[in-house]
């Protein structure tokens, strides 16, 4: 019995021939569910061999998850809705699928969807974390326009008065002088760093004489600070002017003598 199938060979089963082989069921293209049924309309007909859903190895595997959502789908249906065929044709057919009373007040029963809770669930969590990126972007945005502001007033200060055009930008004098000035205050501002430096190692390898370093410390400290009271002066946040002493290596709290 049966066929003899070559190696290799590939079988595509026709299921919607099946479905509509007028040789099998009595006029395939209307909706019967009776059909399946025995004429006493209890018994289900085993009717595995003329529907196949998969076969084989290659069975679907939601096939038993439909088979039993199914039924509870449909009984939800029918017992929710009046179901009628178009300007009532088919009485029969409306007596018959009818008999389940529905829900009085015609209240339907939901149920949470939870493939929505999940997604749901996800975007909330997605949401967070680029609530905190965005922030975190923000932070840095705003850090770099602090350090553009300082480092835009510490060349005013250098630079002394600028030009501007017709347009408010600003126009640097690029003659020889000025460079010649910004070299000058530049190699100033090193010196009084190295000296800063210089003055604290000699206060560490000379226990006896750190209290009269420490005056010259106090001293150096003092030439250095003055550029950040007239970063002050410029309007600078006193954040801002804080911050950019810590990196330099200079203690903020002396801002405050």
């Amino acid at each position: 019995m049966g066929h003899f199938i070559p190696k290799d060979t590939l079988v595509l089963v026709n299921i919607w021939a099946v479905h509509h082989d007028s040789k099998i069921w009595d006029n395939p293209s209307k909706f019967n569910p009776y059909r399946f049924l025995t004429e006493d309309g209890k018994t289900l007909i085993d009717h595995e061999g003329f529907i196949p859903f998969s076969l084989g190895k290659r069975s679907c595997v939601a096939e038993s998850f439909v088979r039993k959502w199914l039924f509870i789908f449909v009984v939800t249906i029918v017992q929710n809705f009046h179901i009628k065929s178009p300007n009532h044709r088919e009485e029969i057919f409306d007596e018959k699928f009818n008999r389940i009373s529905s829900i009085e007040n015609g209240s339907l029963t939901t149920f949470f969807n939870n493939f929505i809770y999940k997604l749901l669930n996800f975007l909330s969590e997605f949401h967070c974390i680029i609530e905190t990126k965005i922030i975190q972007l923000v932070q840095k945005l705003d850090q770099c326009q602090l350090n553009l502001v300082i480092l835009e007033m510490k060349l005013k200060s250098l630079n002394g008065p600028s030009e501007t055009d017709q347009n408010g930008e600003i126009k640097c004098d690029d003659s020889n002088e000025n460079r010649h000035n910004l070299d000058k205050d530049i190699a100033e501002s090193n010196e009084i760093v190295n000296t800063e430096n210089r003055l604290q190692k000699k206060a560490e390898s000379c226990p006896e004489k750190s209290e009269e370093i420490s005056i010259d410390v106090q001293n150096g400290n003092d030439n250095n600070l003055q550029i950040y009271k007239r970063m002050l002066k410029f309007g600078v946040h006193e954040d801002g002017v804080r911050q950019k002493m810590l990196f330099d290596g200079v203690d903020p709290s002396l801002l405050n003598l």
